[in-house]
């Protein structure tokens, strides 16, 4: 991916070092630790390790104590914490598998709380996957257990209201995504501070919603406000810090202001490099948004250049198809026509065609089974 940056010798030694500069930095942090063995001190490193976006090297710790663990609830905590590591890692059905092994547990022992956020974070996976009648109903029964337990103003409330205001965006009800938005802001600013990691993911999304109605000028206030908690709290580099560029990077895109899409499209990608493989759905996102940045400026065969660049990585990986496969096959497409080259254009639509049904018949498979098991597992 090194060559879809187009960077200069000087910036490709620039990157390489920061990268290094970054893992240093992790490895001294917590050398201190390597002999530790117990479940309290194995946790307390992947936590470290997942909060500065290392989520393999967390998983490594968390599958060490998950050895370890002797009581139910203590490997429920432990799954909850591997649901969560390999979600980030678009890893979804071990994250599906661990998450459903905890919501098992804690549900048997009466734990409805923590039932309620493993619950929670399924319906987020559903959610990433498009499983989008799946995730509306989960989330909505995960706030309703919250408030039976007297937990309807707490942070955990608030974050299943800020996976609820992501999923209405996803299915284009704008309003009512701002509405569980701002609620779980007032809900974040009075029990953890405007200055939370979690009160900036609630503020990304929202201004991602701001985007999706056009608001630019909104948005971007937003997106900006949420980059700055990130990089106070997360440090130099982070998934998270990445995510929000993004986000911003398509707001100047749909203004015209290419240059700062461009730039800004390229640092969350060389952030990305420090953390996720090629094939992973966010640099697929990234490297899309910024084909998309060429393309309206009018240089094709670079977009066509960054496109053929992340179609041999994803035919190189072993990941399932996604949403986003297809998406690259489809603008690719279009890049090809944009640059007169007709029948390699209706080739590559029809590819994307045949991909997107493969995905809608597996996604349409999937959710059918766990609809079914979800009703089953319903509280009463």
């Amino acid at each position: 991916m090194v060559d879809i940056l187009l960077v200069t010798n000087s910036r490709k030694n620039d990157r390489m070092w920061y990268s290094l500069r970054w893992r240093l930095t992790i490895q001294l942090l917590f050398a201190a630790g390597l002999g530790a063995t117990s479940v309290p001190d194995r946790l307390a490193r992947g936590d470290a390790q997942f909060n500065h976006g290392f989520y393999r090297s967390a998983i490594a710790e968390y599958e060490g104590a998950l050895v370890l663990a002797e009581s139910p609830g203590a490997h429920a905590d432990i799954l909850y914490r591997l649901a969560r590591a390999h979600g980030k890692l678009a890893e979804f059905s071990a994250a599906e598998q661990s998450y459903k092994q905890a919501i098992g547990i804690w549900r048997a022992d009466g734990s409805y709380p923590r039932f309620a956020l493993a619950l929670a974070g399924l319906g987020e996976i559903y959610r990433v996957e498009s499983r989008l009648d799946d995730v509306l109903g989960t989330e909505q029964h995960a706030l309703r257990i919250l408030k039976l337990a007297g937990m309807g103003e707490t942070q955990q409330a608030a974050a299943v209201l800020s996976i609820t205001g992501a999923i209405l965006h996803d299915r284009h009800r704008f309003k009512t995504a701002q509405k569980n938005l701002r609620e779980a802001l007032t809900i974040l600013e009075r029990t953890v501070g405007p200055d939370h990691p979690d009160f900036a993911l609630s503020l990304n999304t929202l201004g991602v919603v701001a985007s999706a109605q056009n608001h630019f000028a909104e948005a971007e206030v937003l997106l900006k406000r949420a980059l700055s908690v990130r990089e106070a709290r997360l440090g130099p580099a982070h998934p998270l810090i990445a995510s929000t560029l993004v986000s911003l990077s398509w707001v100047y895109l749909e203004q015209k202001r290419y240059a700062e899409a461009e730039q800004t499209c390229r640092r969350a990608l060389q952030m990305m490099t420090l953390f996720f493989p090629d094939n992973h759905p966010d640099p697929i996102k990234a490297h899309i948004l910024l084909a998309q940045t060429e393309r309206r400026s009018g240089n094709f065969p670079a977009a066509i250049s960054i496109l053929e660049e992340v179609i041999r990585s994803v035919d190189a990986g072993s990941s399932a198809v996604s949403v986003e496969h297809v998406q690259v096959l489809e603008l690719y497409s279009r890049c090809l026509g944009d640059a007169g080259e007709k029948e390699k254009s209706r080739q590559f639509r029809n590819e994307a065609r045949q991909l997107w049904k493969r995905y809608s018949d597996a996604s349409a498979a999937r959710s059918t089974v766990t609809f079914a098991e979800l009703e089953a597992a319903s509280l009463h």
